[in-house]
């Protein structure tokens, strides 16, 4: 019963957030931009991903009212297995098209990526210094800091105190989008479907431990979400001359099936096929944002896009935020963690609270630091 009071109270935040949207516009100035041959429906998407994410990581603090933990665990999966799968097929779709140019490449993914990273993970990396009462580098913090500033290839490390996982362990993900930007030169030599196949082959033999892919314990879950988004360019064409209601339907069937199964089979130590069933749910989601066209009210389509636009920055920051405060409800509002923490409508509170906060932030940050970079991307000459 507290998965069901999850997902309901979860509709009612992510309301909210498509009116919250529509009010930082405004008051930043961050707007919707028509360009042409640009996916209003993968950029909507990107934001339900994103949403998705934040979910997982506001809900794992609600284990007293849902101990099985379903929603934690697969709401941020999925939201990790759509961004892979969009990824992949928006820049494997350059290179079959030949619009990617490998000389510019690398500087604008640099200036798209990096200095929001930065600026996360030096925000937190300030924040747990001044908490700390001891506040005396040593070699060891120096060491974890250059870590934590190397986009997941270096993991994420303690420095001052500890659970800096639950700060910025988000960082983890830009490890494997930067493994696939590195391979794209390689693979765009013979871009063909039979290359995807050995380059998903290979990449499970050298970048995870096949010995745990039946456990679900592997990242190899998450190479078929790029196979998959990327492979789909191959048969989109033929997908989208079908009737798009009828195909609608069945992607949506086939999308509620999934997580039918999730949901009542429940998480339970080893995932073992799980994890695959959860990256098919995001597919067939995937699949149905790709194929039918969203004719929604003017206000949620704006929202939505505009919560795409932001997302990346949204994304980095909600872990730290929601981790600080659960410290400061904890230290300050709640007396019995247990009462507390079984409440849906304390949930709800903290869920709109949260959001509300790194909405704001995102928001801002998107306009001051990523667009502002986007720019200079944009400009730079290699």
């Amino acid at each position: 019963m507290g998965e069901v009071w999850l997902l309901l109270i979860s509709s009612i935040i992510l309301i909210y957030t498509i009116f919250l949207c529509n009010f930082l516009s405004n008051k930043v100035g961050v707007n919707v931009k028509s360009i042409p041959g640009f996916n209003v429906n993968l950029e909507i998407l990107r934001g339900l991903a994103c949403f998705s994410v934040f979910l997982a990581h506001t809900t794992m603090y609600f284990g007293y009212l849902a101990p099985r933990y379903i929603v934690s665990t697969y709401t941020g999966s999925f939201g990790v297995n759509v961004f892979f799968m969009l990824t992949a097929y928006l820049f494997w779709g350059q290179v079959i098209n030949k619009r990617i140019d490998f000389n510019s490449f690398y500087l604008k993914r640099f200036f798209r990526l990096v200095p929001i990273v930065i600026t996360v993970v030096a925000v937190v990396t300030f924040i747990d210094f001044i908490l700390n009462k001891d506040r005396v580098f040593n070699i060891l913090q120096i060491i974890a800091i250059v870590k934590n500033f190397m986009f997941g290839f270096g993991g994420v490390n303690d420095v001052f105190s500890n659970d800096m996982y639950l700060r910025i362990n988000t960082i983890w993900t830009l490890k494997w989008e930067w493994l696939f930007y590195l391979t794209l030169p390689i693979l765009a030599i013979w871009p063909k479907k039979i290359t995807l196949l050995i380059a998903l082959f290979l990449s499970v033999l050298t970048f995870s431990d096949v010995t745990k892919l039946y456990s679900g314990e592997s990242d190899a879950v998450f190479f078929l979400a790029f196979f998959l988004g990327a492979i789909t360019l191959y048969f989109e064409g033929y997908l989208k001359r079908l009737p798009a209601r009828f195909i609608a339907l069945i992607l949506i069937l086939l999308s509620l099936g999934s997580m039918l199964i999730l949901f009542s089979k429940g998480y339970e130590g080893t995932v073992h096929y799980k994890s695959l069933l959860c990256t098919l749910c995001a597919y067939f989601c995937f699949l149905f944002f790709l194929v039918y066209p969203m004719n929604l009210p003017v206000l949620i389509l704006n929202s939505l896009q505009l919560l795409g636009k932001v997302s990346y920055s949204f994304y980095l920051w909600h872990l730290s935020i929601n981790f600080y405060g659960i410290h400061i409800l904890k230290k300050y509002f709640v007396k019995n963690e247990i009462e507390f923490f079984s409440s849906p409508f304390h949930f709800l509170f903290f869920g709109v609270c949260m959001i509300s906060i790194s909405l704001t932030i995102s928001f801002y940050s998107f306009k001051y630091i990523e667009d502002y970079f986007l720019q200079k991307g944009h400009s730079s000459k290699v």
